[in-house]
């Protein structure tokens, strides 16, 4: 919430016939709708058969009626409310099936504060303009009665001899999400080649999330920055729809790293000695020396015990015709 105050709008806004319209909200428009939505005062309501107790600033809603009034897809709606939840905008509570959201900080969306000055704008003004300032402030703390907060129920500031100082409010609860998470989440963003900003895709909504659960595993930030531009690379279908595409990549990238390893181990030195290779001889080749001796054999007994002059003796082909 900024400081620069706040102002009320009539919850008849969603129904007035000159603003009405099927068009689906803005994210601004969804926001206001829940705070309009909340109890403004301690009530019981019916949901599906059951009465639920509802305190100042929470409501009671399905997303499938959320999605019918801002005209979204349920999955959008889903992603919006766990996009508040992280931003400690909205907290919620599940019990017997029924979700019930509490707006943060809702007395001081609906407290509406009375400026310290007069009508001619000055810083402080008259007594008279600070003293109807007081007497219209008290009034509005009348008017909300019961069902205001607990600085509307203290007693008038008028009727004390000192001004008491008035309760502080709760402090907002610390951010679960780390500036780093925030940071790596916008890094991985730009690596997938998302837009910031209002072209951020749905499914992008919470990545500083997700990044925070990465972080609380120990993935430190260089690893899961190589397994998503590792996992870039690989990809040929534009970038991808959130950033838990790029956690198996980041997985492998951290399961290779704590791969040990190899060991290297000397081993003594050892004298080999290499015998001449024994050459194997094929079926066709024994054939072959075969018939060499055999015709050595014919040859020698042609020229030893035979007539002079006689041929030599050769092998036949086995076709008649050859």
């Amino acid at each position: 919430m900024s400081e620069r105050g706040v102002f009320a709008i009539d919850r008849g806004v969603w129904d007035h016939p000159m603003l009405k319209s099927r068009e689906p909200f803005s994210r601004r428009e969804a926001w206001m709708w829940l705070i309009s939505e909340a109890a403004w005062k301690p009530r019981v309501v019916m949901i599906e058969g059951r009465r639920i107790a509802l305190e100042r600033g929470q409501l009671v809603h399905s997303i499938r009626f959320m999605a019918e009034k801002w005209c979204w897809p349920k999955s959008n709606v889903a992603r919006f409310l766990e996009a508040l939840k992280t931003e400690t905008m909205i907290g919620t509570e599940s019990g017997t099936g029924i979700t019930v959201i509490t707006i943060s900080k809702y007395n001081e969306y609906q407290r509406v504060s009375l400026p310290d000055r007069d009508s001619d704008g000055s810083d402080g003004g008259t007594e008279a303009g600070q003293e109807r300032d007081r007497e219209e402030d008290r009034k509005y703390k009348k008017k909300i009665g019961d069902g205001g907060d607990a600085q509307a129920r203290d007693p008038d500031p008028l009727d004390r001899p000192e001004p008491a100082p008035e309760p502080a409010l709760p402090a907002r609860p610390a951010s679960l999400i780390t500036p780093e998470a925030h940071a790596l989440a916008a890094e991985l963003a730009a690596i997938a080649g998302v837009g910031a900003g209002a072209d951020t895709p749905p499914g992008w909504c919470g990545a500083a999330h997700r990044v925070q659960t990465w972080l609380s595993r120990g993935w430190t930030r260089d690893v899961v920055l190589i397994g998503a531009r590792a996992s870039m690379a690989r990809k040929r279908d534009g970038p991808p729809s959130g950033v838990g595409y790029f956690e198996p990549a980041i997985a492998r990238e951290i399961a290779g790293q704590a791969k040990p390893l190899p060991e290297i181990v000397a081993l003594p030195a050892k004298t080999v000695h290499a015998a001449p290779a024994v050459r194997a001889y094929s079926v066709r080749d024994q054939a072959e020396q075969e018939t060499r001796n055999a015709l050595a054999k014919l040859r020698e007994f042609a020229t030893g015990g035979g007539s002079r002059g006689a041929a030599d003796p050769r092998c036949l082909p086995h076709d008649p015709g050859e």
